[in-house]
This record gives structure tokens, C-alpha cells and sequence, in this order.
């Protein structure tokens, strides 16, 4: 990074990547001093969330906003874009809870998405498919009327889909319909920024996701939901094919960002679950440089996996154009 920024001296990023460097060397004065310069001369998001983070490592010696930090910086980008999935979702909503003549009039207001709120508070887990609907009506009007609450809107739809993937366990519907609402409900939670603590319905949602490949008796939908660590631990440990297991935990980190950062951590930080995700690693064709060195190393592997995913989608889809475009060729002519 110091050879990079020679070259190129009022790179904010480079100047961050170095302060982040050195954040992990515990040189908090020098990486603070270049974060503060940078905020001189721009109000760079990612470098004052760094600061604070390196403000509370200091005060409490934990470092694991720095460690999320370190995998955001490590793993490629994860699209910014709502999915089409969610844009379907989002035309086909018909604004339940929400009195007809505003709709008929397209006269929302922010008192109608408090109302929602508390519509959905009150269901509370009993009908989970209404609250979904009544989450998906407050994001649409927040898109809508255009109110400048990014955060709000993608914590809607996170609820929204939440609640989808538990309404199709109540109904009954196949394991893998709630496993992909869950899995969506974590690709729209990645779009809330500076999260302070974590929304709770992504939380059951990367929760209930893990537990699915125990079976659908082993999902719990109770109010008392383990927490994470405890989730990967019963889940690895528990399963009779520890690689079913952790190609559900690719299948989380190649999608979701707030996957990748609290599941990677958590894998490193215990030494068996370290070891049998450097083994998985390798049985998909990851070079493993032993010893393991770091943090940065080990979500370097994980990286690698994430673009041989993406490659070997491409390619398929790639592969189901040409077919397709082949197909209607032959339709044609004859």
C-alpha cells in the first residue's frame, strides 16, 4: 500500500488501507492520524467508521469491529443493487394495511408507516405471512415517496422476507422456499449501513437459514433464538455431512455481506471450526498455504471460493443463453 500510494499520494483508499494495517498492529495514534486527514479533505464513510471502530478497540480491547472491517475490505464487492426478486416483490405489492383512498390517491405519509409498524408489531409471530405484507407495504411507500431513509427501507424488506421464509414453514411449503426468503432477507439486510446492532429479524433469518439443513423440525421459530456462535457450533457439530453444512455457509458468504461478516469471524476464532473450514476449502479446490497467518488469509480463501462460484455461474448461465438463443433459432425456421 505504501508503494501504491507513492504513486498515487491522495488515494483515500489506500491511505485507509494503510490505517487499517496498522489499526492491527495496535499502532492506534499513527493509523488515527492518517484517518484523520482523510476526513479533513472528505467525509469518507468507511474511514470514520474505522476511526470509531479503532475508539472502541482502545476502550474495551475487542477488536471485532475492525475484524468486519477486515472481511468487508477482503471480499470482493457484493452487488449494491436490490435484487430483481425483491423488485418483483416490491411492483406486485397491493399495500395491505394502508386505507384504500391513500392508495387511490398515492397520498402516503410517514404516519402510514408507523401505523404499519405497528400492525406488524402486534402480529408479532402469529401470522407471519400478514406481517410480511404489512413490511413490504412500508418499504414500497418509503420508495414511494421518496423519503430519504435508505436504512429503513432495506430494514423493511429484511422484516419483509423474514417473515415470507417463516410463513412458508407454517404453511408447510418446501424447506428450500423459506431457505431462499431467508437468504434474501440477508442479501437486502446488507443494504443498511453503519449498523450499530443488528436487526433481529436478519438474525433469525442467518439463524433459521443454518438450522434448515438439520431438517425443518430443527429450525427454531420460538421467541428464544440462539445466537450465531451457538448456531454454527450445533449445526457443524450436529450434522451427519459437515460438507452440506458449510456449502450452505458458502452459499451465505458468496451472497450476503452480513453473512460473510458474521459467519468468518466466528470460523477463525475457534480452532476446530478453523480447521474443518480449511478442509472444505481445500476439497473445493482452494491452495491452502499452511500455517494459517491471519484473519486476512483465511478470508483471502474464502474469497477465492466466492469467485469460483461466480465464474462457474457464469459460465452456466453463458451456456443456458447460447441454448436458449439456439432454441428459438430452430422454432423460427421451422
Amino acid at each position: 500500500f505504501k508503494k501504491v500510494l507513492k504513486s498515487r499520494p491522495n488515494t483515500v483508499s489506500v491511505q485507509r488501507n494503510i490505517a487499517l494495517c496498522l489499526s492491527k498492529q495496535k499502532r492506534y495514534d499513527e493509523a488515527e492520524k492518517i484517518l484523520n486527514r482523510i476526513l479533513t479533505i472528505s467525509s469518507d464513510a468507511k474511514s470514520l467508521e474505522l476511526l470509531d471502530a479503532i475508539n472502541q478497540d482502545k476502550s474495551t480491547g475487542i477488536s471485532s469491529e475492525i475484524d468486519q472491517i477486515i472481511i468487508e475490505t477482503t471480499l470482493s464487492d457484493f452487488s449494491a443493487e436490490v435484487s430483481s426478486f425483491s423488485k418483483f416483490l416490491l411492483n406486485q405489492c397491493d399495500f395491505q394495511g394502508v386505507p384504500p383512498d391513500r392508495v387511490q390517491n398515492r397520498d402516503f405519509r410517514s404516519s402510514d408507516l408507523k401505523r404499519l409498524e405497528d400492525l406488524a408489531t402486534q402480529l408479532g409471530t402469529k401470522n407471519p405471512r400478514d406481517r410480511s405484507n404489512y413490511y413490504l407495504s412500508a418499504a414500497k411507500i418509503i420508495s414511494v415517496i421518496k423519503e430519504n431513509n435508505p436504512n429503513q427501507f432495506y430494514r423493511y424488506l429484511c422484516r419483509c422476507f423474514a417473515s415470507y421464509g417463516d410463513a412458508s414453514l407454517s404453511e408447510n411449503k418446501h424447506i428450500d422456499s423459506a431457505r431462499e426468503l431467508y437468504c434474501e432477507a440477508l442479501i437486502v439486510y446488507d443494504g443498511v449501513r453503519s449498523q450499530r446492532k443488528d436487526e433481529q429479524d436478519a438474525v433469525n433469518a442467518l439463524v433459521r437459514f443454518l438450522f434448515s439443513t438439520l431438517g425443518q423440525a430443527q429450525i427454531p421459530t420460538s421467541h428464544k433464538i440462539p445466537s450465531i456462535n451457538e448456531t454454527i457450533e450445533t449445526v457443524v457439530s450436529r450434522h451427519p455431512d459437515q460438507n452440506k453444512v458449510f456449502d450452505a455457509i458458502a452459499y451465505l458468504i458468496t451472497h450476503s455481506r452480513y453473512a460473510a461478516n458474521r459467519i468468518i469471524n466466528r470460523l477463525y476464532d475457534k480452532t476446530t471450526l478453523q480447521a474443518l473450514s480449511l478442509n472444505y476449502l481445500k476439497c473445493k479446490g482452494i491452495r491452502i498455504l499452511n500455517p494459517l497467518e491471519s484473519l486476512d488469509n483465511f478470508v483471502r480463501y474464502w474469497n477465492e471460493l466466492r469467485r469460483k462460484k461466480f465464474d462457474e455461474f457464469r459460465i452456466k448461465s453463458n451456456q443456458i443463453q447460447y441454448l436458449l438463443q439456439h432454441g428459438l433459432k430452430i422454432q423460427l425456421s421451422n
